[in-house]
């Protein structure tokens, strides 16, 4: 049993380094390359405008790791009903994604008109490209509950292989940027988005 352990964590382990080194390897490739294709400004402005979601990392750390928790407490039990707990959660979630939404676009909007120094031809892409990073949160926010239970489950070769997925999503993006000549800040937000919800429902 002690062995069989060791076993599943060493190669947990494996695929969590994995994981990260090739994350590390496409960021760094996608962010120079894209940063040449936006330009230092439009690529400002979605940084700024869509940090909500790489803000939003540390909620989700937080929401996931206490998620994972309830889940593997549950499945302690004698008579686990993971069913209703999982149910619960996913609305729960559903209803944070809402509010965070609402809020986000309420104070947002405010702040990119009023706050943020941006010549006025970008005030439109900048706000297109809010909307659509909220889109993105929604849907970050709403797959949580899966990533709670594949570390209840401790199943961490599913990170490896979506991980895999993202980078050749990521590194599609990139071309598909310079295949068309229309607005790039619009076209990168909406691409962004759809990893985001191509991701969420792979888990």
């Amino acid at each position: 049993m002690i062995d069989k352990d060791n076993k599943r964590i060493a190669k947990n382990a494996v695929f969590l380094y994995f994981r990260m080194f090739l994350i590390l390897l496409v960021t760094l490739y996608t962010s120079r390359v894209t940063l040449q294709i936006l330009g230092v400004e439009d690529n400002g402005i979605y940084e700024t405008v869509g940090g909500i979601v790489t803000f939003l990392g540390f909620l989700s750390g937080a929401l996931s790791s206490g998620t994972s928790r309830y889940i593997t407490y549950e499945r302690g039990k004698e008579k686990p009903q993971l069913d209703l707990l999982f149910s619960t959660v996913r609305i729960t979630h559903i209803l944070v994604a809402i509010m965070v939404v609402v809020i986000g676009e309420a104070v947002g909007l405010w702040f990119i008109q009023h706050k943020l120094l941006i010549s006025e031809d970008r005030i439109n892409a900048a706000v297109f490209a809010f909307h659509f990073s909220m889109i993105a949160t929604f849907f970050k926010v709403t797959q949580i509950p899966y990533n709670a239970s594949i570390v209840a489950y401790e199943k961490m070769s599913v990170y490896a292989y979506v991980s895999i997925i993202e980078a050749v999503l990521k590194l599609g993006l990139v071309y598909v940027l310079r295949l068309f000549e229309i607005d790039k800040l619009k076209l990168y937000s909406v691409l962004m988005c759809l990893v985001t919800i191509v991701i969420m429902l792979i888990y």
